[in-house]
């Protein structure tokens, strides 16, 4: 609703107060063109006053709904992190039965290779002892060889000092004989 101005009787005032007739209408005709152009009455003010209370209730309906939608995420929140630390406590627990067992299962093999091991050092010690034995007895061939050799040697050494006079007496035969065909052809 556009305001009332009486712009005759304003206009009837600035003449009064001795304005020119002229400046006094265009006064008037001023003022009437700007209440005109949006100048609120006190009905609009009502009219605002009467929207603001309908939108701070509606902003009051939307804080509560937000309290409530805050209250049920934090329940939901809540659940939620009880539910997560139930699965966590699960899942350590599971963990920790199946690392119990690779550790048993780990100390069984441990136990199992240091047994391989131990039996493996006994074989072993056996051979080492077999080995030795061996040598012992290989020593003792070397020995028996090597007594052998010298003997072969003494016999060898008295081979030799018997092939020695043997040519020697064959020599001397030799000689022998050929002085007899010597003399046999000189007799002939």
């Amino acid at each position: 609703m556009e305001p009332t101005f009486d712009t005759l009787a304003y206009t009837r005032r600035l003449k009064a107060a001795g304005l020119e007739e002229t400046l006094a209408e265009a006064h008037a005709e001023a003022l009437h063109a700007a209440f005109g152009e949006g100048v609120a009455t006190k009905a609009d003010v009502r009219d605002i006053r009467s929207d603001a209370r309908e939108l701070k209730g509606e902003v009051l309906g939307v804080k509560e709904d937000l309290a409530g939608v805050r209250t049920e995420l934090k329940g939901e929140i809540s659940g939620l992190r009880t539910e997560l630390k139930g699965e966590i406590s699960d899942a350590k627990a599971e963990l920790r039965g199946e690392i119990s067992g690779v550790r048993t299962e780990l100390k069984g093999e441990i136990s199992d290779v240091k047994n391989d091991l131990a039996d493996a050092k006994a074989e072993l010690k056996g051979e080492i002892s077999d080995v030795k034995n061996d040598l012992a007895g290989v020593r003792k061939d070397l020995a028996g060889v090597k007594d052998d050799l010298a003997n072969v040697k003494v016999a060898v050494a008295g081979l030799e000092t018997r092939i020695e006079r043997a040519m020697n007496r064959i020599l001397i035969a030799v000689i022998a004989v050929g002085g007899l065909v010597v003399a046999a052809i000189q007799l002939l």
